[in-house]
């Protein structure tokens, strides 16, 4: 029987072919580093230092910027390999996989939340690779092993090869220090502002492999362990390493171990590879310090990871191991910037909401200090003093403050504290103290004056998607989407209002969310769909006349979210998105795809069709849509399309996806028709808000919980097709043990609270336990 290419052992992801999926990759991260390993051994890494950094590139010279999707991998990516070389009959190997390429008898990459590791096997040669990380500086630990499954003994070389690239073109080195068994990489980097020097002065500008016992022999010059065999046949190890230092050349960690090894035994070696400030720090590193991961540190902390069951076993593998996972790195890292752009940061925390809710209560706080006067929110939230705006943080969009009632209102709803309304925020630009709720009504003061003389919202150089930035360039283009989005928020904040006792706001946003939705009626609903904006010079697109763009997909989503299209509208809405733009991976942003430029929309027309936000399965946007299937109670369309977002273990989509059920990518590739060969391949990049949402459409609708100032509310929405679900979750100082079953014996919901029935599906805190178990039943759906 032939082994599958992907398996799911305990809380582990393990890939069993190097070929299959070359450019899969796992990913590891502490409270400084974020580091994506590739099955073959090609890595990316950055750290903060206190703006991102790397240690190790390229042998060219490369631009620090943010992780990008589709990353290519080349013969010369920077990466973390060992050669073996059997000394009596010159056969070389290597592991991961690359550089060497030789085709292994067996292959596993294995990631799991607290390490990477690697299983191969070249004939006798057994060899283990382990990979973790410290628990705070950029610090990777590698530890090295093989054995010898053969019946006779073995004579090896064993050659650790870790590049450090071309790093500066001011000052760089690199040489073999013998006290601390470390090749140390030096460099200086480049800055032409006198004013750099006093901040780059404290820099960790070291890079280091040390390894836990001497070499026999070392190369610190890239070029010269290449030589003219390549990486697939250094001259190194064929010539002999000269034990050589790198004088402003391109510098690699390289050294030579010799073993021999009776039949059936094995050695070790252990290695430290990273980023110093002195060679001091690396001298104190210690190897039994191999740390597991920062995943643990926050549970000690009093955070709560929900856990699920459901008839979808890999589904439960994905949300319990792996999503969880993903939602942490984003809460703690920031996507690894210094400027997260707000709507990132507002709902990373939304997501964090639901881990750790006192981490995400001071994000929101954070976020809060700089809102600006007259409402609006930063284009980025700066995450430390002297931090700046960067990239596209310097092109001013539009949505940033509809996010704070949207994200606020998702924590609330998630961990019952609405107290946080109450709460003072010291506001930096004002110097004054406001309250939550009153920073809120301000960033609505804000969103309602920015309209057109009818009240439709203005785009200026982009709403949510971005590279939409000439739709408004001229200030008189408004968004569709956005206009939505204010209805939707002022929704949802009239219910938090509600639940507050704040009456009268509550009327007044829900009497904004009424007017909202007229004027989306009339003058964005064109024929049988809602348009995606009009622009400066008065052009309608996002219409079925369009060529290209004819159909958008938010603009469908959030009218049913906000409200705007009544039940026949939504329903035809709904079919009109499963007919033109359902893909195996989910709905695509758009469709057709731009082909070419479209002036008067903007930069996103200029993207490769059926990437990103031209007409890929943007993960985002789907999970957006995903709420719009529970909003009409549409549970199987809404499961259905959030498993879609999961990459697959099915053999037939392996090949598509090219990526490991570890996290949710930022989209798949669309435009089937156009790119058939690409269509369905992961981004890789693990950057994306779809995920909050994730956790929130699971817990929210899927499960239905909500909390309210006084207990919970539980109405859940399973797909018809399941006979049960069981979800585990805190609310404030709760434990909740739910479990959900479809009854042929039931017409109407029933609830047991720890073995009592419940007259209605809300439960008071008054009548909670500690520990409590919830057992709601459903009247079964007919086929």
């Amino acid at each position: 029987m032939k082994k599958k290419t992907i398996s799911l052992r305990g809380g582990s992801v393990v890939l069993n072919n190097p070929t299959a999926m070359p450019n899969a990759i796992g990913y590891l991260w502490n409270q400084s580093t974020f580091l994506t390993m590739n099955c073959r051994g090609y890595a990316s890494s950055q750290f903060m230092q206190p703006e991102p950094a790397t240690y190790a590139c390229a042998p060219t010279l490369e631009q620090t910027t943010f992780f990008q999707p589709e990353k290519p991998y080349h013969s010369q990516h920077p990466g973390r390999f060992f050669y073996v070389l059997d000394k009596s009959t010159g056969n070389l190997c290597s592991a991961p996989y690359a550089p060497v390429n030789a085709s292994p008898n067996k292959f596993e990459f294995v990631v799991s939340d607290k390490l990477i590791e690697w299983q191969i096997r070249y004939g006798a040669l057994e060899l283990s690779v382990n990979l973790t990380l410290d628990d705070e500086d950029p610090i990777e630990f590698w530890r090295f092993s093989v054995r010898n499954r053969g019946d006779q003994p073995v004579s090896l070389s064993v050659f650790p090869y870790f590049p450090f690239g071309y790093r500066s073109w001011m000052n760089q080195s690199a040489a073999f220090n013998s006290e601390i068994n470390a090749i140390v990489s030096s460099v200086i980097t480049p800055y032409q502002k006198s004013s750099d020097y006093w901040v780059q002065k404290e820099f960790k500008e070291l890079s280091f492999l040390k390894a836990s016992e001497s070499p026999l022999l070392w190369e610190a010059r890239q070029t010269k362990f290449e030589g003219f065999g390549g990486l697939t046949n250094p001259d190194g190890i064929f010539h002999g390493l000269e034990c050589g230092k790198a004088d402003y050349e391109i510098g690699a960690g390289v050294m030579q171990f010799d073993c021999e090894l009776d039949s059936q035994s094995q050695k070790s070696w252990n290695f430290a590879f990273g980023a110093a400030q002195t060679v001091e720090q690396i001298a104190l590193i210690e190897f039994d310090k191999q740390c597991t991961s920062a995943m643990d540190r926050k549970t000690s902390q009093g955070s709560f990871q929900p856990e699920i069951q459901t008839p979808d076993n890999e589904f439960d593998h994905f949300v319990n191991h792996w999503l969880v996972r993903q939602l942490k790195y984003h809460g703690e890292l920031q996507r690894l910037t210094s400027d997260p752009q707000t709507r990132n940061f507002l709902q990373d925390a939304m997501g964090l909401s639901y881990l750790h809710p006192k981490s995400a209560k001071e994000r929101f706080l954070h976020a809060l200090t700089q809102q600006h006067e007259n409402g609006s929110m930063p284009d980025g939230i700066l995450l430390y003093e002297g931090a700046s705006l960067k990239y596209i943080n310097q092109v001013p969009h539009t949505d940033h403050a509809v996010w704070l009632p949207i994200c606020l209102s998702a924590y609330s709803k998630a961990t019952g504290d609405y107290d946080i309304l109450n709460t003072k925020v010291h506001r930096s630009e004002t110097s004054s103290e406001q309250t939550v709720k009153q920073c809120v009504d301000d960033a609505f003061d804000y969103l309602l004056a920015q309209t057109n003389q009818h009240g439709l919202s203005l785009i200026g150089e982009g709403d949510w998607c971005d590279p939409m930035n000439m739709v408004g360039i001229e200030g008189k283009g408004v968004s569709t989407w956005l206009t939505q989005a204010v209805a939707y928020a002022a929704k949802e904040w009239s219910e938090v209002c509600e639940l507050t006792e704040h009456h009268a706001c509550a009327k007044k946003y829900a009497a904004i969310n009424t007017q909202v939705n007229l004027i989306i009626n009339e003058h964005f609903w064109k024929n049988d769909r809602y348009c995606r904006g009009i622009t400066d010079h008065g052009r309608t697109f996002g219409i079925e006349d369009d060529e290209e763009g004819a159909l958008f997909l938010n603009p469908q989503s959030w009218a049913i979210l906000c409200g705007a299209a009544d039940t026949d509208r939504a329903n035809s809405l709904m079919r009109l998105v499963r007919n033109q733009l359902m893909q195996k991976e989910g709905p695509t942003l758009l469709s057709p795809p731009f082909t070419k430029m479209v002036e008067d929309i903007g930069r996103v027309t200029q993207k490769f069709p059926g990437t990103a936000e031209n007409g890929s399965v943007y993960n985002h946007a789907a999970a957006f849509y995903v709420s719009a299937c529970f909003a009409l109670l549409q549970a199987d369309e809404g499961f259905d399309a959030l498993k879609r977002m999961i990459p697959s273990t099915d053999e037939k989509l392996l090949n598509r996806h090219g990526q490991l059920p570890v996290f949710i990518p930022n989209y798949y590739r669309g435009a089937e028709a156009l790119n058939h060969q690409t269509a369905g391949r992961s981004s890789q990049l693990i950057h994306t808000g779809s995920i909050a949402w994730f956790m929130r459409n699971l817990v929210e609708q899927l499960f239905g919980v909500i909390a309210t100032p006084e207990g919970i509310k539980v109405t859940p929405k399973l797909p018809s097709n399941w006979p049960e679900a069981a979800l585990s979750l805190m609310v404030k100082s709760y434990y909740i043990d739910l479990r959900v079953e479809h009854s042929d014996n039931t017409d109407q919901i029933s609830i047991l609270l720890n073995g009592d029935t419940l007259k209605s599906d809300f439960i008071a805190y008054d009548y909670l336990q500690k520990q409590n178990k919830i057992v709601v039943m459903l009247s079964s759906i007919k086929q």
